[in-house]
Formats: C-alpha cells, sequence, structure tokens
C-alpha cells in the first residue's frame, strides 16, 4: 500500500475511537491498517471502506505482535516500504 499522505497502524479499530480514526483517515487519503482481533471484524471493515487493510493483532498478545510480518521488520524495511 503507497500513499501520498503516508500510512497508519491503527490497534483497536475493530469498533469505536479506533475505528472511527481508520475510517477518516482512510478518507483522506492514509494508508491505514487497521489493527483488529477477529477476521469478521477486519472484513466488517473492509466493507466501509476497501483501501483499509485489515491486520490481525492483539496487543496484549506479544506472540501476535511479533508474529506480523508488518511489524517485524527491520526499521530500514519499514523505510523502504513507506517510501514505496
Amino acid at each position: 500500500m503507497a500513499s501520498a499522505r503516508g500510512a497508519v497502524l491503527i490497534t483497536g479499530a475493530s469498533s469505536g475511537i479506533g475505528e472511527a480514526c481508520a475510517l477518516r483517515l482512510s478518507g483522506h487519503g492514509f494508508g491505514v491498517f487497521a489493527g483488529v482481533r477477529k477476521e469478521s471484524d477486519g472484513a466488517a471493515l473492509q466493507q466501509k471502506s476497501a483501501a483499509i487493510v485489515p491486520v490481525l493483532i492483539d496487543v496484549t498478545n506479544g506472540a501476535s505482535i511479533t508474529g506480523q510480518p508488518l511489524l517485524s521488520q527491520p526499521p530500514s524495511a519499514k523505510q523502504a516500504w513507506r517510501a514505496s
């Protein structure tokens, strides 16, 4: 996902403030990676905005974070991704 405005990762994006932020930022042209705990929550977000990319993550579970390819890349790889 490349975006002229940049990209964000929002945790807790399945409802409430997290969901509102994900939808607002995607509507303003940001690339949005939406942290959700259930695939069904990610699918529901994508029905509201196809520009949102769901990321299955539980911030209370360290293995969930380190097992996520987007988050486990070295900083130089993240910078290269952001520039693309």
